[in-house]
């Protein structure tokens, strides 16, 4: 059955993604981010899930986790360097606020001796690199199809893996996480299948920006398939909150729309703060109580400044209890890790984010983070301090959109009606959506600007 599994979204993913739009449609820049988001995407689950388990064996090996991230991290520093040579180049003011914590985290490490943790946190510096600053600028059809080749690459290596290492990746699925398939993936290098289901549901909503309903049903079909035989229920929130979210906007229009967001924002909001602000038993949520618990207590030792990322692994290291990876709680990871002005501080960087995005940028932004929202409930993802153990894409793809300040972030008043004349003109979907962005951009195009061009803008 877990092979049905994952032949089906195999097969289902092919026919939505393919075919792909030509490397013509996109500028140097956005090409190389598209290779960035499948380096930080699908490379790492194919080790994870394939080649780990095929040639390293386990996480003792010495190359765990630096071939994950090292393709990325390449990438990343390509990025940088033809953005710093661009004559358009400029930081993104988002990405500069979040990396105001990175000297916060690494204190802690230093002063406790921590040098393997030092060398996470340096790759998740390099990885940073990527999206910190810009060139013209990425258009958000170059980050849908980043994210629909990362699901595409992941979903074969996932039937791979079960057709080659069946032993090793396909286990008996525990009793509260069973589901259709039966049976659930798993991983030497990450305990269960649950980083596969997150990595799938964050990718969902970029990945569905500019499709059609069909192929958009099919690739929201296809990570359910997959999220399902990972055994992650959080990855099913987070893939039914995009699912609503996408599909009641593409029936809502003018001010309904900003109603849809602002409650999907509002209900997601509220319901990952109830870990850390009311009050469970230590048996709740599959004993994640207890974990909430602890983590609150850990807060009210260190509340401002916390007690670095690391803070959680150490205390699960000589804890009585089975405390995992994190507090599975994105607010209370982060309250331990670097405090209440951490918290704010990635707060008003994903604000300002949203805030300097265009409109149809900020609806897929906000899309996003209302399911990251959701898998925050019992998960912590979102770590943009530290190379975290679970998806450490989350807290990159996002700043990836638009060029972070406020020259990028002016909407034309018909650029509705020009997306549409598009549509319609376009038969392929991810054609359209890249000729709408022409139309919406009249200087942007894909020949080199003028030196004149380049120097008016950056004045």
């Amino acid at each position: 059955m877990a092979l049905t599994f994952a032949v089906a979204a195999v097969v289902i993913v092919l026919i939505a993604v393919v075919p792909f739009p030509r490397p013509a449609d996109f500028d140097g820049e956005e090409l190389r981010v598209i290779v960035f988001v499948v380096a930080i995407t699908a490379w790492p689950m194919a080790w994870t899930f394939l080649f780990g388990p095929m040639f390293l064996g386990g996480p003792g090996s010495h190359f765990f986790p630096f071939i994950w991230f090292a393709p990325a991290m390449c990438v990343a520093v390509v990025i940088l360097a033809a953005n710093v040579n661009a004559p358009a180049c400029r930081v993104r003011i988002p990405v500069v606020l979040l990396m105001t914590l990175l000297p916060m985290s690494l204190l802690p490490l230093v002063n406790d001796g921590r040098g393997g943790e030092v060398l996470r946190w340096g790759v998740w510096v390099v990885l940073m690199l990527a999206v910190l600053t810009t060139g013209r600028g990425v258009r958000l059809s170059a980050v849908a199809v980043g994210c629909r080749i990362g699901v595409l690459l992941t979903a074969p290596s996932i039937a791979v893996a079960v057709v080659c290492e069946p032993d090793v990746v396909v286990a008996n699925c525990r009793v509260d996480k069973c589901g259709l398939a039966g049976h659930a993936i798993t991983s030497p290098f990450s305990g269960n299948g649950n980083v596969l289901g997150l990595t799938l549901a964050l990718m969902l909503p970029f990945a569905l920006a500019g499709t059609r309903v069909g192929r958009a049903a099919m690739l929201v079909l296809a990570s359910a398939l997959l999220a399902d035989l990972a055994g992650s229920r959080t990855a099913l929130l987070g893939i039914a909150v995009v699912t609503v979210l996408h599909f009641a906007l593409r029936v809502a229009y003018g001010r309904m729309r900003d109603v849809i967001l602002a409650l999907g924002l509002f209900s997601t909001l509220t319901i990952s703060l109830m870990p850390a602000v009311l009050v469970y038993g230590d048996e709740a949520f599959a004993l994640r109580g207890v974990l909430w618990n602890r983590a609150k207590a850990m807060i009210v030792d260190f509340p401002l400044f916390g007690q670095g990322p690391t803070a959680w692994e150490h205390f699960g290291f000589s804890s009585i209890i089975k405390a995992n990876y994190s507090p599975h709680n994105a607010w209370l990871d982060m309250g331990v890790s670097v405090g209440l002005w951490g918290i704010l501080v990635v707060v008003g960087s994903a604000v300002l984010l949203v805030c300097l995005a265009s409109r149809r940028e900020r609806e897929t932004l906000i899309v996003y983070f209302c399911v990251l929202l959701a898998i925050s409930t019992l998960e912590s993802v979102f770590v943009p301090y530290f190379l975290g153990i679970v998806a450490p894409f989350a807290a990159l793809l996002p700043f990836f959109v638009g060029r972070g300040d406020s020259a990028f972030g002016a909407e034309p008043k018909r650029d509705i009606w020009l997306g549409i004349k598009a549509l319609g003109r376009n038969q392929d979907s991810i054609s359209a959506v890249v000729q709408a962005d022409r139309i919406r951009q009249p200087g942007r195009n894909l020949q080199r600007r003028p030196a004149a061009v380049d120097q008016e803008e950056m004045l």
